[in-house]
């Protein structure tokens, strides 16, 4: 038998591995795009602000403590800033 056979059939195989793998990375997005469901079904900044919003809702969560009531301050404005966001979007679809 060949030796080289062997050798290309590896070489062949990890290149088909190294591309598979270069792929499937650049499939992935770093930043995917929001649900556009809801109010800001049609406007993608705001629901990515809303979602962010959110993200840092579920962070709050988790905090430890209240440090100092600014925990709970921050949760606050966190719930008012959804709401007006919301608000925003209602009144960009003609909605009161």
């Amino acid at each position: 038998m060949n030796v080289w056979k062997p050798i290309a059939l590896c070489f062949a195989a990890g290149f088909v591995a190294s591309v598979g793998i270069q792929v499937a990375s650049a499939n992935k997005n770093p930043d995917p795009q929001p649900s556009l469901t809801g109010p800001c079904f049609d406007q993608p900044n705001m629901a990515h602000a809303k979602g962010s919003i959110e993200d840092a809702q579920s962070w709050l969560g988790k905090a430890e403590s209240n440090k100092g009531n600014w925990k709970d301050r921050a949760i606050v404005a966190l719930n008012n800033a959804h709401n007006e966001i919301s608000n925003g979007c209602n009144f960009a679809n003609g909605k009161p």
